[in-house]
């Protein structure tokens, strides 16, 4: 670098730091002090299902036995305000949220109408709540879109066999129609006779 530098006229001039915006904003210290606010992001669902607690007898009485002794039920934890069981969010008995997490997993883009074991894989290591493999598989089974597209389940064709020849005039005889043609009198089709002769 100094290589390119030798053929040019330059000099080298101090600038104070507070003169120095750029390089002095790399050079402060951070001050807590300083931080004025914190912001973070939660799903608007999330913020319903801390609510819903209050309407539920059970959720109830695990966020008042948790708040005292979070070590008194064992599979299940308290954490910024959310039931977990075994780390997983419990959804407990809100059918609402329930729906909107089957909806987000399996009908949504990103679920992408997968099949009910990757639908249950995927939910199940974020969410819990009672009953849930049964929810949704019959959520999956009755998923208009995949009863739409269902795969073809039947056996492959064989191989197209050749009609056998006919050894004699008239021994194999077709016929159709050709229908729409203009009017002619009182008649719109034709009726085609055909004699498959083997020779």
């Amino acid at each position: 670098m100094f290589a390119r530098l030798q053929g040019l006229q330059y000099r080298i001039q101090y600038r104070k730091g507070t003169e120095n915006g750029a390089a002095d904003a790399l050079s402060h210290r951070f001050h807590p002090e300083q931080l004025t606010a914190i912001s973070s992001v939660q799903h608007q669902w999330l913020t319903s299902v801390t609510q819903s607690y209050a309407s539920d007898p059970k959720a109830h009485d695990l966020l008042i036995r948790l708040a005292f002794d979070p070590a008194s039920v064992p599979p299940f934890t308290l954490s910024q305000g959310i039931i977990r069981y075994k780390n997983r969010i419990w959804l407990g008995s809100y059918p609402s949220a329930q729906q909107h997490v089957l909806q987000a997993f399996h009908a949504s883009p990103v679920g992408g109408h997968s099949s009910f074991p990757i639908t249950y894989n995927r939910i199940k290591q974020l969410f819990y709540w009672a009953g849930m493999k049964s929810a949704i598989r019959s959520f999956v089974q009755s998923c208009v879109v995949c009863l739409q597209a269902k795969p073809d389940r039947a056996r492959y064709l064989g191989l197209l066999q050749p009609l056998p020849v006919p050894s004699a005039a008239w021994e194999v005889i077709t016929m159709d129609f050709i229908e729409g043609l203009p009017q002619s009198k009182s008649a719109n089709a034709t009726l085609v006779v055909d004699d498959v002769d083997g020779s």
